[in-house]
């Protein structure tokens, strides 16, 4: 893809925001309605491909740049346990300068590129754009990605954290959630709230309520049409709605959900 091709935002397999021509961009996290249970209106045909908690951002303005020839199959380098080279940390396969990325999304899924400068949790427009090991996940309800390293499974990520799908084609690796708080509404970089979504991990793939830094999204009391809020809310059967503590309730008739949801050691429920 060249430097002049556009973004675009897919929320799920059915909400598609083309910015412009030519190839995808990248898509946005997938926050879901909850109302206990999941719901076979917003999940009931979903498959792995359109219900990751995160997508990695496929191309972007940069996608070509620093693309090593076919990846990393160099019979000089030291051996690597995957092909053509390993995006998890310890990353292996490349030659020394360069990073195991994904430049051009599904296609090819791997190749040995020039590390990019921005770290975990910063804003970035495309995967080159992060360092070593890490992966640009589009924001919910934005145009834009937060870099985020890549796991195999939540071992990988640091504490009170998870690692969450991506929608990557024959891939069973995700990406370790920012870290922050629905309930205070922080941890995530300037102009992004934390909202609480329906996502699933790796590498089971088993659903998890979460918390997810969004750019923007539906205020409480508003419709979640998209199934995301913006910061401090979660989507509840269509309506955004304020996320509390349960042990230190933040309103009055702070509810729990039907199903818990513990957060960093915390049980959360959802302001009337």
């Amino acid at each position: 893809m060249g430097a002049g091709s556009k973004l675009a935002i897919v929320l799920f397999a059915t909400l598609v925001a083309a910015l412009g021509c030519g190839r995808i961009g990248f898509e946005s996290s997938g926050l879901s309605a909850r109302d206990g249970s999941v719901d076979a209106a917003t999940d009931g045909g979903r498959d792995a491909a359109s219900d990751g908690g995160g997508t990695s951002v496929d191309g972007g303005p940069r996608a070509d740049a620093g693309t090593v020839d076919g990846g990393a199959l160099d019979a000089s380098l030291p051996p690597c346990d995957e092909s053509p080279c390993k995006l998890v940390a310890p990353q292996c396969g490349c030659a020394s300068g360069l990073a195991c990325q994904r430049p051009l999304g599904d296609d090819p899924l791997r190749a040995c590129v020039a590390p990019g400068t921005v770290g975990p949790g910063g804003v970035c427009l495309a995967n080159e754009d992060c360092t070593t090991a890490h992966v640009c996940v589009a924001a919910p309800g934005g145009t834009v990605g937060l870099c985020e390293a890549y796991c195999a499974s939540s071992a990988d990520c640091a504490e009170d954290t998870y690692c969450r799908e991506l929608v990557v084609a024959s891939e069973d690796i995700g990406s370790c959630a920012t870290p922050c708080d629905p309930v205070a509404n922080t941890g995530c970089p300037e102009s992004f709230g934390c909202a609480l979504g329906l996502t699933r991990d790796v590498p089971d793939r088993s659903f998890v309520d979460a918390p997810v830094c969004v750019a923007s999204g539906p205020a409480t009391g508003d419709p979640c049409p998209g199934y995301y809020c913006a910061g401090g809310n979660t989507c509840v059967s269509g309506t955004c709605r304020r996320v509390c503590d349960l042990a230190a309730p933040s309103c009055e008739g702070c509810t729990a959900f039907p199903s818990p949801v513990v957060v960093a050691g915390r049980e959360l429920g959802t302001c009337p």
